[in-house]
């Protein structure tokens, strides 16, 4: 997505460890924007430690009711979508652009984004041996045949 060099932009796993384990903070008030699992966890690490949760962009379909529970006890939103852009420069993220799923926009003022894209079975060495890579839809990645 354009902006994704913006100071403050980070993979949610490095936000999780700067605030869990350093009390780093990175930002003040904090978007993330996953497709999986793993990303409420730099949520709920966030909101333990105190910072501020604007939204969750999830490229999902369905967000569990557990988790919309949380942005709802927590007063963040909970976005169906994917992030199109940042808006920021050399002082950092400023909005975050969101694409909803059916078409519409919007916008999120943070200060901080936390990406996490899941994690992807190595499929390398299958290729190596001319093996061909086979989609598995129940966890959104290729993995060996």
């Amino acid at each position: 997505f354009a902006g994704n060099d913006t100071p403050g932009v980070m993979m949610a796993a490095a936000m999780r460890s700067y605030v869990g384990r350093y009390a780093a903070t990175p930002a003040k008030r904090v978007a993330l924007f996953t497709n999986n699992e793993d990303g409420w966890r730099t949520v709920e690490t966030a909101l333990s430690t105190g910072l501020q949760v604007a939204a969750v962009i999830d490229a999902r379909p369905d967000v569990s009711p557990a988790h919309r529970a949380l942005a709802s006890k927590n007063g963040f939103a909970v976005l169906n979508g994917s992030v199109t852009g940042v808006d920021g420069g050399k002082d950092g993220v400023r909005k975050i652009a969101v694409s909803l799923t059916g078409g519409a926009r919007a916008e999120v003022d943070a200060d901080g984004l936390a990406v996490s894209g899941g994690w992807n079975p190595s499929v390398g060495l299958t290729s190596y041996h001319r093996g061909r890579p086979k989609w598995r839809d129940d966890i959104a990645a290729f993995v060996p045949d």
